[in-house]
C-alpha cells in the first residue's frame, strides 16, 4: 500500500494533469437563417472578436463573436457580386482582408476588401487583377491566393494553359498593406499533356515555389519532378531536379521552413506502377546552399503496417492514407501526418481506392478534404460517383517524426474508426498546438452520438488519450474537420444543432 506521503504525491500528480488537460466550451446561439446548407468560413481572432464569414444562397455575411461566443453583430456584404467563383481570407491582429473572384461577361477579376475587428469595412474594392476568357463560365477559378506564415507577403498567382506545351505563370506580389510591390509574367515549358504544376508555396523572404510533375501516362503517378523557385528579387526560375531514386510518387506536398530555409517535398513512394505503397519519400532543398540538399526515402515495416491499418493485408496497409500536414521543427526536424480516408457506394459496395481518384489532373488528391477552408455544401454534400448513397470514412491516423537530415526518429499511429453517409462533415480530425503538444480531436460515435475525442502526442512520439472532453452538450455535433486554431489555447469549430449550423469555441 502507498504511504501517506506517497498517496499525497499521487494525488497531486492527478491534480495536475487534469489541470494541464482542463478545457471549457462555450457554444454560440443559432441562428435562423444559418441552416445546414450553409456555407462559411471560420475568419479567425481578430483582436477580442472571432469572426465567421457565412454564405447563403446568394446572400453574404460577417457574424461578430465575442470570447463567449455571443453574437455581437451580424453584418450583410451588400457590396459583394451575386455570384462569387471563390473567397480567400488573410486575417492579421486587427485586421482582415476579403479576396474574391467573381466574373463580368468574359472577364474574371480579382478583388480585395479591407475590414476591422468588427467586420465593418475599411476601404473600398481593390482590384488585384483581371483576366480574360474565352467563353463565359462562372465557375472559372482563376487565381490561387498564396500568404507567407509572417504575412509580409500576399501572392496572386495565375497560369494560362492554353499551350500545352507552354504554360504562363503570372505572380502578382502584395505586402501586408495590399501594396502591390510586383507583377511579373514567366514561360513555363510543359514536356506534354501530362506534365503539370502542383501546389503553390510562398517562403517569408516573397520567394514562390512549386512542383512540376511528369507523368508516363494519364492516371499514372509521378516519375520525375522539378521544384521550381521564382526569387522575389530576380526575374528568373530557378529549377532544382528531384532525386526520386526510381521511386514513383504519390501527391506532391511541399512544406515551407522558414526557420531553417529549406524546403520540404514530401511524397508517398511506389515502387512499381500500380503497386502498394512502399514508404515515405522527403527532399529537402536548402534555398541558401543547394549544394546541401539531400532525399531520403523510409521503407514502412510490417510492425507499423500491422499498427496503422486494422483490416487487410500488410502490402495494402497505407493504399488509403493521403498526407495531411507537415510541421516544421526549429532544430530542421519535422513532424508529418497521414490519415487513412475512402468511401464506397452502394451500387459498387466495394470501397474506392487511390487509383479510382486520380485522373490526369492538377489537382492530385481524391477530395476537396485536402484542400479544405470554406465549407461549400455543393463541394462537399453530393454523390461524387453518380450514385444516391456514398458511406464516408476516416480512420487511423499516421504520426511521423523526422530529424534534420530527414531520417525517421519515430512513428506511431492515433487509432479512431469514424463513418457516415452521404456527408464527410462529422468526420476527420483537426489538430490544435498547445502546451508543446499536438492534440488530435475527432468525433467518435457513443450510441447514436458523436462525441469529440483528444488523443495528444508529444515530441517523444508518447501518445495520451484523454477523456472525452468535458462539458459537450449531446445536442451539438462538432465539425472537426472544419475547425481553426484561433489563439494559442483556443480552437473554433462548427457544429450541427437539430438543423441548424453554429460555432463552438474550445479553451485550454
Amino acid at each position: 500500500m502507498l504511504d501517506k506521503k506517497h498517496l499525497l504525491n499521487f494525488l497531486m500528480l492527478i491534480v495536475v494533469y487534469n489541470t494541464t488537460i482542463a478545457q471549457r466550451i462555450k457554444y454560440s446561439d443559432t441562428e435562423k437563417e444559418d441552416g445546414r446548407q450553409m456555407n462559411f468560413e471560420l475568419v479567425g481572432k481578430i483582436a477580442n472578436n472571432i469572426i465567421v464569414y457565412k454564405n447563403i444562397r446568394t446572400d453574404n455575411y460577417f457574424s461578430v463573436y465575442d470570447n463567449d461566443m455571443k453574437l455581437k453583430e451580424k453584418i450583410k456584404l451588400t457590396n459583394l457580386p451575386i455570384k462569387l467563383i471563390n473567397v480567400d481570407f488573410v486575417a492579421y491582429p486587427n485586421y482582415f482582408y476579403l479576396i474574391f473572384q467573381h466574373q463580368k461577361k468574359k472577364i474574371v477579376y480579382c478583388d480585395a476588401i479591407k475590414y476591422d475587428m468588427n467586420g465593418k469595412m475599411l476601404e473600398d474594392i481593390k482590384t488585384l487583377d483581371t483576366t480574360s476568357i474565352p467563353i463565359f463560365d462562372n465557375n472559372n477559378k482563376i487565381y490561387n491566393v498564396v500568404v507567407s506564415d509572417n504575412k509580409k507577403f500576399i501572392g496572386i498567382i495565375k497560369a494560362n494553359k492554353k499551350n500545352e506545351r507552354n504554360h504562363i505563370l503570372g505572380k502578382i506580389m502584395y505586402d501586408q498593406n495590399l501594396q502591390q510591390a510586383y507583377k511579373r509574367f514567366y514561360n513555363i515549358a510543359m514536356d506534354g499533356k501530362n506534365n503539370y504544376l502542383s501546389e503553390f508555396t510562398i517562403d517569408n523572404d516573397g520567394d514562390i515555389f512549386m512542383a512540376k510533375c511528369f507523368a508516363a501516362s494519364d492516371n499514372a503517378f509521378v516519375n520525375r519532378v522539378d521544384i521550381l523557385h521564382i526569387p522575389i528579387v530576380t526575374d528568373t526560375i530557378v529549377t532544382y531536379n528531384v532525386k526520386t531514386n526510381e521511386r514513383l510518387l504519390d501527391e506532391i506536398k511541399l512544406k515551407m521552413d522558414n526557420a531553417n530555409k529549406k524546403l520540404l517535398v514530401n511524397a508517398f513512394y511506389f515502387t512499381k506502377k500500380r503497386g502498394n505503397i512502399e514508404g515515405y519519400f522527403i527532399n529537402a532543398i536548402n534555398k541558401t546552399n543547394p549544394n546541401d540538399s539531400y532525399s531520403t526515402t523510409t521503407a514502412f515495416s510490417d510492425t507499423l503496417r500491422l499498427e496503422a491499418k486494422d483490416v487487410g493485408t500488410l502490402k495494402t496497409a497505407f493504399n488509403d492514407f493521403f498526407i495531411r500536414q507537415i510541421y516544421p521543427r526549429k532544430d530542421g526536424g519535422f513532424i508529418a501526418t497521414a490519415e487513412s480516408y475512402y468511401y464506397s457506394t452502394r451500387n459498387n459496395g466495394m470501397p474506392f481506392n487511390r487509383f479510382d481518384y486520380f485522373g490526369n489532373t492538377s489537382l492530385f488528391t481524391p477530395f476537396d478534404f485536402y484542400n479544405m477552408g470554406m465549407r461549400n455544401f455543393s463541394w462537399n454534400q453530393f454523390d461524387r460517383m453518380g450514385n444516391n448513397f456514398t458511406t464516408y470514412y476516416a480512420e487511423n491516423v499516421l504520426v511521423l517524426s523526422f530529424n534534420k537530415l530527414a531520417i525517421l526518429e519515430w512513428s506511431n499511429v492515433i487509432h479512431k474508426s469514424q463513418k457516415d453517409d452521404n456527408t464527410e462533415d462529422k468526420i476527420s480530425y483537426e489538430v490544435i498546438i498547445t502546451g508543446g503538444r499536438l492534440h488530435f480531436l475527432f468525433n467518435e460515435k457513443d450510441r447514436n452520438d458523436f462525441l469529440m475525442n483528444d488523443n495528444s502526442i508529444s515530441p517523444q512520439g508518447q501518445i495520451i488519450r484523454h477523456p472525452t472532453l468535458k462539458n459537450l452538450d449531446r445536442r451539438y455535433t462538432l465539425m472537426p474537420r472544419y475547425g481553426k486554431q484561433i489563439s494559442a489555447t483556443e480552437m473554433v469549430f462548427p457544429c450541427i444543432y437539430k438543423n441548424y449550423i453554429c460555432f463552438a469555441k474550445i479553451e485550454y
